[in-house]
C-alpha cells in the first residue's frame, strides 16, 4: 500500500488479532513547544485515551509555525493539535467538544511596556479601555480578533511570526500597546520578556476555550478522545491537572483581586 510519508500520524498497532483494549497503541503526531506550553495538553489526552483502554505514543513536531497549523492539520503532517474554538475551526478541522481549560484561556492578563502601567491604572471597566484607543497586539490567526472587534477594541495583526509583537510593543511606536495573554501562557512568556512588564489590575474576561482539533485522517478517533476527555472532567482528573500545571500563575496574578472587563463573544460554543 502506497502511504504518504506524513501519514505516520496515524499509526494504531495491534500487538495480535485477539488484543484486549488496554494492549492497544496509538501514535499520533502534535506541536511540542521548546517553552514548554504543550505540556498540559500533552498529558491530558495521554489520559483521556488512557482512560478507553488505548496507550498513546505521542510523536512530537517541534515547534511547528503557529501560521502554518491549519495546514499541517488538513495535510495529516498534524494529527492533533489544540487551538481556541472558533465556528470556522470547527468547520475546517474535526473538534472534539469538550473544553480544556475551564474557561482558563478565556482570561487574559496583559503585557505592556512597564511604564504605560498608570495608564491602565485608570481603566475600571470596557469604556474605559475603549477611550484609551490603546491597539491590542494579535497574530493574524488568532481567534480572538473577532472578539476584540466585536467589542470596539482596537488591534494589530502583523504578518509574519506572532512573536514579533514583543519586540515590537518594547521598540514602541509600532502600534502595539498590550498583548493579551491566557494566564496558561504568561509566566512561561514574561521571563523570556524582561523589557516587558505583565499589568497588575485587570483581567478580560470572554466565553471561549480550547479545545481539541483532529486532521480529517483521523476523524474516526474523535468519539473515543471525547468519552475519554468527558470522563477525566466528571471524576476531577482534569482540574487537578489543570492546578498541576497553571496552579501557580492562577496565584501569583492574583486573578481574584483584579479588575474583570467581561468582552462579548457572539460565537455558540459546545461543550
Amino acid at each position: 500500500m502506497n502511504i504518504r510519508p506524513f501519514f505516520l500520524v496515524l499509526i494504531i498497532l495491534f500487538l495480535a488479532s485477539g488484543t484486549t483494549r488496554a494492549e492497544q497503541v496509538l501514535h499520533l503526531r502534535a506541536p511540542s513547544l521548546t517553552e514548554g506550553s504543550h505540556a498540559y495538553y500533552h498529558e491530558l489526552m495521554v489520559k483521556a485515551f488512557a482512560v478507553e483502554g488505548i496507550e498513546l505514543r505521542i510523536d512530537p513536531v517541534q515547534n511547528p509555525p503557529k501560521a502554518r497549523l491549519a495546514m499541517m492539520l488538513t495535510k495529516g503532517e498534524l494529527a492533533i493539535t489544540w487551538m481556541v474554538q472558533s465556528a470556522e475551526r470547527d468547520k475546517s478541522f474535526v473538534p472534539v467538544m469538550p473544553p480544556l481549560t475551564n474557561g482558563m484561556v478565556g482570561q487574559r492578563v496583559l503585557m505592556i511596556r512597564p511604564q504605560d502601567q498608570a495608564l491602565f491604572d485608570k481603566v475600571r471597566t470596557l469604556d474605559d479601555l475603549r477611550r484609551l484607543g490603546l491597539r491590542a497586539g494579535m497574530g493574524r490567526d488568532w481567534a480572538e480578533q473577532d472578539i476584540w472587534q466585536r467589542n470596539g477594541l482596537p488591534f494589530t495583526n502583523p504578518s509574519g511570526d506572532w512573536r514579533r509583537l514583543f519586540d515590537m510593543l518594547a521598540v514602541g511606536g509600532r502600534d502595539v500597546d498590550y498583548i493579551p495573554r491566557a494566564l496558561s501562557e504568561i509566566l512561561i512568556e514574561a521571563p523570556a520578556h524582561p523589557d516587558l512588564g505583565v499589568e497588575k489590575n485587570l483581567l478580560l474576561v470572554y466565553d471561549r476555550d480550547v479545545r481539541f482539533y483532529l486532521s480529517p485522517l483521523a476523524a474516526h478517533l474523535a468519539p473515543v478522545l471525547e468519552r475519554g476527555l468527558r470522563k477525566l472532567r466528571e471524576d476531577g482528573a482534569q482540574e487537578r491537572l489543570l492546578e498541576k500545571h497553571f496552579g501557580r500563575a492562577r496565584s501569583i496574578m492574583e486573578v481574584d483581586k483584579r479588575t474583570i472587563l467581561h468582552l462579548a463573544d457572539g460565537e455558540e460554543t459546545v461543550n
